[in-house]
């Protein structure tokens, strides 16, 4: 052997121990066949009493999907099946279960309703049913209930942020309160920013919402999916490195077989851990951005007590289930006094000062969201650091290959490094976000899409079933570890079903 492919089998194997990344893999959800994803027809409603209950339904009007926004929502759905019923049967029962529970009482009974579709024709038509279904139902049930097109305290007083800070944007200025909630709705989903969102159509909003809330269990808490977040990415830094690392070991073993494209396995090694990373991250981050379920210091507490007339005695009015006092809790209990004051009441003076104090609470929340985000950052040097490494040691790799390699592996090279470039900037200037992590994790997971396609292109049939079978016997042998892994999570679920169904209980009326 030639010191030259000596010192190319050296620098490959080096390459192999720098990109052993403490690598992690994104939670993928179910794979999405249901009817209404994609389907130009489908409908958004959400119905806000507090409870807050979004549904998509197909063109049929039957529900798609049923989702709870807030905790009250997800109490009120717990153990329920909506999925499938007709639209109106799945409004009675949410109206029934909300007087039943004691959301919808005498001091609070006007529910917002709200419907988007790209089919005008069909949100008048739709809501007209819902309007009358919930009037009708409690009125079946001895409650006169009104319906409201007004959007909430809580989404207006959003809507008009978002405006104030985007002055010169003209799409944003124009933005109703229906369209303005639709798209932060598809927003909270993780799959597009808001200021995406509010540039997309009311069918690729919809569409957006309908395939995230298939995926996702429509009870469990955030505090379940940020646990599941962190279990799988714990599981997943375990493991990866071993089923990412595959064809780059197999690469190198046939290294005299492949000289000029034994780098194929390592690239998609690269960028395959990167998505598996920052998708990972991303997930995790997002629940740490949820600044509205921070609690609220003492201080704070009494001065919203004092806007709202409440004695000290009364501060679990503003409590959600875990007794702590947030900015959502706040503006649920908002909410319900604003749209149920008499309209001989002048408001303008509450909301001026609930508009000022909840201003204050938001740049608090800012600052508490930043320290949390900061946590993560030495994960996200980690992987940097493993990314730069692995990616100097292919640079130092080039002097040693042939010059009709350098042209593909170059580029391989620049692109990994405007990636980190881009990377590091967002975060020295504290603009990195969970979207951010999840753009990042899109795009190099089409590059290992990409990269998988060139080695599929270069193997044979029979080098292809063999590798399948490394991969079936490294999964086989981390089966157990995922069972376990899985039995936990059931168990977490379990528990947030039975605690939900438990506050479903002490609200039901005593016998």
């Amino acid at each position: 052997m030639n010191k030259k492919l000596t010192g190319l089998i050296c620098l490959v194997l080096s390459v192999i121990t720098a990109i052993s990344f403490s690598a992690c893999k994104k939670p993928n959800g179910e794979s999405d066949n249901g009817a209404g994803v994609n389907n130009p027809e489908v409908t958004y409603v959400n119905l806000d009493i507090n409870p807050e209950i979004e549904l998509t339904v197909d063109a049929n009007e039957k529900v798609v999907t049923v989702y709870g926004v807030n905790e009250d929502g997800k109490v009120l759905l717990v153990n329920e099946s909506l999925e499938g019923k007709s639209l109106e049967e799945a409004v009675e029962k949410i109206t029934s279960l909300a007087v039943e529970l004691g959301y919808l009482t005498e001091d609070n009974k006007v529910v917002t309703t709200s419907v988007s579709s790209s089919n005008n024709e069909k949100v008048n038509e739709v809501l007209s049913k819902i309007n009358s279904k919930v009037t009708a139902t409690a009125e079946n049930l001895g409650l006169e209930v009104k319906t409201d097109l007004e959007g909430a305290f809580s989404i207006v007083r959003k809507l008009e942020n978002y405006k104030a800070e985007n002055p010169n944007n003209q799409l944003i200025q124009a933005l109703s309160v229906g369209k303005f909630k639709l798209a932060l709705s598809a927003s909270e989903t993780g799959e597009v920013s808001l200021d995406v969102a509010v540039t997309l159509d009311e069918k690729e909003l919809i569409d957006l919402i309908n395939k995230e809330r298939k995926e996702v269990k429509e009870v469990v808490t955030d505090a379940y999916n940020k646990a599941k977040a962190q279990a799988l990415l714990i599981y997943d830094r375990a493991v990866s490195e071993i089923l990412d690392g595959i064809y780059a070991g197999y690469y190198l073993e046939n290294l005299m077989k492949y000289p000029t494209t034994f780098w194929y396995g390592h690239s998609y090694q690269v960028y395959k851990t990167m998505e598996r990373c920052f998708g990972a991250l991303s997930n995790v981050m997002k629940y740490a951005e949820k600044a509205s379920e921070y609690p609220l210091d003492e201080q704070t507490v009494t001065q919203v007590l004092d806007i709202f007339g409440l004695g000290v005695e009364e501060v679990d009015k503003l409590k959600n289930s875990d007794g702590k006092i947030t900015l959502s809790s706040i503006e649920s209990y908002a909410d319900v006094v604003i749209k149920n004051a008499s309209k001989d009441v002048d408001l303008s003076q509450l909301k001026e000062q609930l508009n000022t104090v909840l201003a204050e609470i938001d740049q608090k929340l800012l600052a508490d969201v930043n320290e949390e985000i900061k946590k993560y950052q030495p994960q996200i040097d980690q992987i940097v650091l493993s990314v730069e490494t692995a990616i100097n040691t292919l640079k130092t790799a080039t002097a040693v290959i042939p010059d009709s390699l350098k042209t593909e592996l170059n580029a391989f090279v620049s692109d990994v490094q405007s990636v980190i470039t881009s990377l590091k900037e967002d975060v020295e200037n504290g603009e990195i976000n969970s979207v951010k992590l999840k753009d990042y994790a899109d795009n190099a997971g089409k590059k290992a899409t990409e990269t998988l396609t060139k080695i599929e292109n270069s193997l044979s049939e029979e080098e292809k079933a063999e590798i399948e079978q490394r991969v079936k016997a490294v999964e086989t042998s981390l089966n157990n570890a995922k069972q376990k892994m899985q039995d936990t999570l059931t168990q977490a679920e379990k528990d947030v079903k039975d605690k939900l169904q438990d506050l479903k209980e002490q609200r039901r009326p005593k016998k």
